[in-house]
């Protein structure tokens, strides 16, 4: 009974809403209409015991029932997929569905590695101008210094010479002084 429990819950973990892919048995089940039909008996006879053995217990006989109708639906499932195996045309038309899929799967992260290379491109691009409005940002930086100091410089320097025409001025005046009154 474990067994059967464990497969149908293997089989409900690869129902194709839970993964971005089909597995050969789900293309089977798109392609087979009545191995579709017998997949959903089983997983609603899964569904029943569960629900059975969950209010009841499993020594409940309504639990028992519903564990043989499990495994009869099992059952039926899996014949019916070693028939559906065996055809040959439903065979080619299920490899043809999984090659569409992986051709589809390839071409969808052949566009994820295209968006991830252009992502990259474009965050390397932001780093680059970033670096270089930083360097451009320390140029200027340093180039206003330069200016300050050779500011400053002129401006000592046409202090000392004003301070010199001051002083000489000052000098003169008491001279002109005297001549002014001669």
């Amino acid at each position: 009974m474990n067994n059967i429990a464990k497969r149908l819950d293997g089989l409900q973990e690869q129902a194709p809403h839970k993964r971005d892919f089909l597995s050969a048995i789900d293309a089977f089940l798109s392609i087979d209409s009545v191995l579709g039909n017998l997949h959903k008996q089983l997983l609603e006879a899964q569904s029943n015991h569960n629900r059975i053995t969950t209010r009841f217990g499993v020594d409940d006989p309504m639990a028992e029932v519903a564990a043989d109708v499990a495994e009869s639906a099992e059952s039926a499932f899996h014949t019916r997929l070693i028939e559906v195996r065996r055809d040959r045309k439903i065979r080619r038309a299920v490899l043809k569905i999984l090659r569409q899929q992986r051709a589809e799967i390839q071409r969808a992260q052949r566009k994820r590695d295209i968006y991830a290379r252009k992502e990259m491109a474009e965050i390397h691009s932001r780093k680059l101008r970033a670096q270089q409005a930083k360097k451009e940002g320390e140029d200027s930086f340093l180039a206003v210094i330069m200016l300050l100091i050779a500011l400053q410089e002129t401006l000592h320097r046409t202090h000392k010479m004003l301070s010199l025409a001051t002083a000489f001025s000052s000098a003169n005046e008491p001279h002109d002084n005297l001549n002014r009154a001669a």
